[in-house]
């Protein structure tokens, strides 16, 4: 477990050099798939906006972590919903010292911040995949963030006929200082 430990204090340290700190905005188009015994449906498509914090931490000339802190938001039906998210993405750069294209992809987790019933989960799991582009302080990304985890909560036995997961695809720029 000590080593364990003293490899992850190592490798946190020394990205220290390669790292960066910045703003990220990433408006998208939201969707539910929603299954019932089978039969699979998409639920509408809501726009929405997401502002947070990102920070970048190099761990090899090609390969990046980046997790980013959110706070967003999506309009549906005249009304508004709200959440935070913590997404870790992942990042491998075709070209090296960590600029030009890159793919991406990392788990997602997301806490609604409006007051559901109990049959609704508050706290959702999903999964980034994206292309981007990263040029000087700017990055510019086209992700889709795909949900596993069920919006239902306690079901009582019917978690396996009925479902609903939440999808997404935006657009992001974040300047890095």
């Amino acid at each position: 477990m000590k080593k364990l430990l003293f490899i992850f204090s190592f490798l946190f340290l020394s990205s220290l050099g390669y790292s960066q700190i910045g703003v990220r905005i990433s408006p998208s188009i939201s969707w539910t798939q929603v299954k019932i015994l089978g039969l699979s449906n998409s639920e509408g498509s809501d726009f929405g906006t997401t502002i947070g914090v990102t920070y970048k931490a190099g761990i090899t000339d090609r390969i990046a972590v980046q997790p980013v802190l959110g706070y967003g938001i999506v309009f549906t039906d005249g009304e508004s919903v709200s959440a935070l998210g913590l997404v870790a993405d992942v990042k491998y750069y075709l070209a090296d010292d960590l600029q030009g294209f890159n793919v991406y992809a990392g788990p997602v987790l997301g806490y609604s911040l409006e007051e559901a019933s109990e049959e609704v989960n508050e706290l959702g799991l999903g999964f980034s995949l994206g292309l981007g582009y990263d040029i000087d302080n700017i990055q510019v990304g086209l992700g889709l963030v795909w949900g596993i985890s069920n919006a239902f909560n306690d079901m009582d036995g019917w978690e396996d006929l009925v479902s609903a997961k939440a999808r997404s695809v935006g657009v992001s720029i974040a300047y890095l200082f």
